[in-house]
């Protein structure tokens, strides 16, 4: 079984790994609040930007 991973190392994990941009880790932590990481990544991680 995977170890949990408080919302911080989540959040770090999405920069880190999946090169996810974010600006405010506030805001990000009242969103994974609502979703989880799983579901989050699992629909938006394959979007990629405009810039790219």
């Amino acid at each position: 079984m995977k170890k949990t991973m408080s919302y911080e190392d989540q959040i770090k994990r999405l920069r880190d790994f999946h090169r996810l941009s974010i600006d405010d880790d506030g805001e990000a932590l009242k969103i994974f609040k609502k979703i989880n990481y799983c579901r989050l990544s699992r629909y938006g991680i394959g979007l990629t930007s405009l810039g790219n």
